[in-house]
């Protein structure tokens, strides 16, 4: 345990870097019984922070209950009230809730342990979560998760259901902080990854009996939601190969797949350019090398409006002199490169 030298912040909470332990001091996840609230907070008088916040990224769920005491001191109103009023009833997740009632116990689907050697499965007892509700009580169906999943995907509602804006939004899903070995971030109570050339986002879910995982790109408003009944539901894995599998098609479909068509004429600015500080940019006469391309179009920009980029690209003015570079190339070509609407102008040389 690590002494805390500053206070914890919401922002702490909501990322999982307030160093807290990632649940209260209570067995509820191998005997199923969650604290009261009160019992909560009795029960966090008696733990300290593992880390001090920000030292380190660590899971809490203790920290996303605490995060829902807030909303409770704020609102004046239960979390789960808060929730529904301000969430899933202008959403219209009509079959989801915070907690567990009757009408909502009668509607669920029975949760299985895992499949024993002789195939067969525990029925797992319904979770009560309490005072832990904030982080792991909404009951849900798959096309309630849709309609979340699609305000994720919305800049404005013209009926007023956008319940967040999307700058906040945005934040939502932007990484907060990132993983040392780069490969996964966390945003404001998402996690972000990157699958090839995708940034995704979402979240998972586990209490006894149930698997879920919430998947999403915001670049290409596709989803994957899938909520399992069983505690070796892999509902991770299955999501990420469902993505692999729809997303492709789904974005071919749409007509959201982009092929780059290299235009022919750029071949004029095929060569190796630095400028004065150094800097080498290759730009070959294929479609693989869209990043130079870019540079290109950065070069017209800085000299020319957004809206007279690519008629500045188009007028730059190449003077070339060949001379011979060896047996690895032909040539080597010294360019001056003479932007319009700049002064001085730009000037490169292939080395």
């Amino acid at each position: 345990m690590e002494k805390n030298p500053r206070p914890i912040t919401i922002w702490n909470l909501l990322t999982h870097t307030s160093g807290l332990p990632r649940e209260a001091a209570a067995p509820y996840c191998t005997d199923n019984e969650f604290p009261s609230q009160q019992e909560l907070r009795e029960l966090i008088r008696t733990q300290a922070v593992i880390y001090r916040p920000e030292k380190r990224w660590k899971y809490s769920n203790l920290a996303l209950s605490l995060g829902g005491e807030i909303v409770e001191a704020v609102s004046g109103e239960p979390y789960g009230e808060y929730v529904r009023r301000r969430i899933l009833q202008p959403l219209g997740m009509t079959s989801s809730a915070i907690g567990i009632s009757p009408v909502v116990a009668a509607k669920m689907a029975v949760g299985y342990g895992r499949r024993m050697p002789d195939g067969s499965r525990d029925i797992r007892p319904e979770s009560d979560c309490k005072a832990i509700n904030p982080a792991a009580g909404l009951v849900s169906t798959v096309e309630d998760m849709a309609l979340f999943t699609m305000l994720q995907f919305r800049e404005a509602d013209p009926d007023g259901k956008q319940v967040l804006s999307a700058t906040t939004l945005n934040e939502m899903h932007r990484v907060r902080w990132l993983q040392p070995d780069w490969k996964c971030g966390w945003g404001i109570g998402f996690s972000t990854w990157r699958e090839g050339e995708t940034t995704l986002v979402g979240h998972g879910g586990a209490l006894a009996g149930y698997r879920t995982q919430t998947t999403f790109s915001p670049a290409d408003k596709i989803a994957v939601l899938v909520l399992t009944n069983s505690n070796d539901g892999n509902a991770g894995r299955v999501a990420a190969h469902a993505f692999k599998l729809v997303a492709p098609a789904i974005k071919k479909a749409t007509g959201k797949t982009e092929k780059k068509e290299f235009d022919p004429t750029w071949s004029r600015y095929a060569g190796l350019y630095q400028n004065s500080w150094g800097t080498r940019k290759c730009w070959s006469a294929t479609a693989n090398c869209s990043c130079s391309a870019r540079w290109l179009r950065t070069l017209a920009r800085e000299s020319a409006s957004s809206s007279q980029s690519e008629k500045a690209f188009s007028g730059l003015r190449v003077r070339a002199a060949e001379r011979p570079l060896g047996s690895s190339f032909s040539s080597r070509r010294m360019a001056r490169v003479q932007l319009p609407g700049s002064r001085s102008g730009t000037t490169t040389r292939a080395a």
